[in-house]
């Protein structure tokens, strides 16, 4: 294998380990978190606590108006970034043999194959957390990530600065290749220069600070991202990250802030301070916008201002994340309105599920008041001109009447709790499909008359279970039935699955997730394996992957701050 195919490897299992941890959700099937997982969390990572010291250093850095920022307040746990390294040993010794054999091969006189090669040598046997210590990596790094006006820089901790020279040098020595170098002032840093655009890379106290962007924009980016210059107003100052900690529920380990209204002003020429003096330096056009235009934009920002992310669960079991585009209150709570309520709640576990949950007939009429105020209250920019045309269609096209039935659909559920994929066709497929609808019985009644072979059923509305007539399912599947009562028709595949049928249709309703989709990873990963060849590094990716990973599930939710979407990922 030759050498950079074993360094992406190297990357794919480093991207695993840390990735993991961005992953979570907030349990679309389950309850609350148990008191133990609670506890766990414990003060470093309470909703919001204050920064760490190395934390407040960073948000210092950061500038009050900055229009995007991810950082953390306190390191991430040590259970959690055990179990991921404890997860992924298999695969690091997979990747140390493959890093031997590519060393083994003749050296290339290639530049970059030289670095590769040195780069492969400090690596081989370090993707641990002993190793990656050792090289003066952190394992539980702080890090921010934000936009000086609108470019990026990245800060992360490091565990020995020294070390992580050493390494660096080490690998010019062996390579032959010197990184190139600049000053600002007495700092040297790595710079990387390719038309017209530049990366820097400096080495500040316990800190790795990365940044980028035109050569334009280097003089007036460079000290503010190296410290040199501070912001009048930082994040720290704001205690922005922690105030959406409190508001949100957020743990302290990664919090994010993207701020719509500073990207448009800055878009469209109206940023002030450090954000305008970027967008100048730039010298990116600015679209020509008059007041009125500038006006229109600025009240649609108002309605989704912001969104904010960030974990609300990390631990040895469970990984949660929740991503919020806040809205204006009015819109938030029409939207929160539309949802509506499923018998009985998600699966705690299948092979995949999906669903929806929304009032049809509320949702048309949402969109019906929206299209007429809009075409009360036409755009005047003429920038907006074909949306305005837009809006016409689509009032006229809402005017074609709907199947009185439609309206009263409220959401679906279908659960694939397990089955058999390999070979010719599927074989002992096990699941159950809910539509819940008012007048479950029309509903019933129109596909009678839309299907023949459905003609001649009979299914009362008492939640019993009756076997579906032969050519109705694919033969791929077994024992289908069919379920009804007044809120919802029922659909099972598989031996056993139909007497579940009638303690689905009678469950209590429950706020249903607008949208829903789940699937457990590692069976996932099984069922590739299975089904296609494959080399020994992808093999070893998969397998590590469908070790570490259990069910995994995301939910889009209508809540009175805004649209959420959670993560959640359990870990085995």
């Amino acid at each position: 294998m030759r050498l950079s195919k074993a360094l992406i490897l190297a990357t794919a299992m480093t991207g695993l380990a840390f990735a993991g941890c961005n992953k979570g959700g907030d349990g679309e099937g389950g309850a609350g978190k148990p008191a133990a997982q609670q506890a766990q969390a414990g003060a470093q990572g309470a909703a919001g606590a204050a920064p760490t010291a190395a934390a407040s250093a960073m948000l210092a850095h950061i500038p009050a108006d900055s229009p995007y920022v991810f950082a953390s307040g306190q390191p991430m746990p040590k259970e959690a970034m055990d179990k991921i390294f404890g997860l992924f040993e298999p695969l690091t010794k997979k990747l140390d043999e493959e890093l031997t054999k590519a060393l083994a091969e003749p050296a290339s006189d290639r530049p970059e194959e030289k670095v590769g090669r040195a780069l492969a040598e400090e690596l081989k046997g370090n993707f641990n957390r002993a190793g990656l210590e050792k090289l003066g990596i952190d394992t539980q790094p702080m890090f921010a990530l934000y936009g000086v006006g609108v470019l990026p820089v990245m800060r992360l901790t490091l565990k020995d600065p020294n070390a992580f020279k050493a390494m660096i040098g080490r690998v010019e020595t062996k390579s032959g290749m010197k990184a190139p170098t600049a000053k600002l002032g007495e700092l040297e840093y790595y710079k990387i220069s390719d038309d017209g655009v530049t990366a820097a890379i400096a080495i500040i106290g316990n800190e790795l600070v990365a940044t980028g962007g035109p050569d334009g924009a280097m003089a007036k980016l460079l000290p503010l991202a190296f410290g040199q210059e501070k912001p009048a107003k930082t994040f720290a100052d704001a205690g922005t990250l922690a105030q959406i900690n409190s508001a949100y529920g957020f743990q302290a380990f990664g919090t994010g802030v993207i701020d719509l209204n500073v990207i448009a002003a800055t878009v469209m020429g109206d940023a002030t301070g450090t954000n305008k003096a970027i967008w100048d330096a730039i010298g990116a056009p600015t679209p020509p916008l008059d007041g009125v235009c500038k006006g229109e934009i600025k009240a649609m920002v108002a309605k989704a201002p912001r969104m904010v992310f960030g974990y609300t669960e990390m631990s040895a079991s469970t990984w949660a994340a929740k991503y919020v585009v806040e809205l204006d209150a009015g819109l938030a709570k029409d939207l929160a309105g539309l949802t509506a309520k499923l018998p009985g709640a998600m699966a705690d576990k299948a092979l995949m599920q999906f669903g929806l949950g929304l009032d049809v007939g509320k949702t048309i009429e949402f969109a019906k008041a929206q299209v007429k105020a809009l075409q009360a209250a036409p755009f005047k920019c003429q920038q907006f001109a074909e949306f305005n045309e837009g809006v016409n269609q689509a009032a006229a096209g809402m005017n074609q009447p709907l199947p009185p039935v439609i309206n009263g659909l409220r959401g679906l559920r279908v659960v694939l709790e397990s089955g058999e994929f390999t070979g010719g066709q599927p074989k002992n497929i096990k699941g159950y499909a809910l539509l819940a609808a008012e007048g479950a019985d029309q509903l019933l009644a129109m596909a009678k008359g839309m299907v023949p072979p459905l003609a001649s059923l009979n299914v009362a509305a008492d939640g019993k279970a009756v076997a579906l007539p032969p050519g109705m399912i694919p033969p791929v599947v077994e024992a289908p039935h069919i379920a009804m009562n007044n809120a919802a028709i029922a659909v099972s595949v598989g031996q056993g699955v139909e007497a579940k049928l009638s303690g689905l249709l009678s469950a209590a309703p429950a706020e249903a997730p607008v949208l829903h989709f789940g699937y457990d990873v590692g069976e996932f990963m099984k069922l590739i394996q299975q089904s296609a060849p494959m080399g020994g590094e992808e093999k070893a990716i998969l397998e590590a992957l469908g070790g570490a990973m259990g069910y995994t599930s995301y939910g889009l939710h209508f809540t009175a701050k805004g649209i959420e979407i959670r993560q959640q990922m359990k870990l085995n």
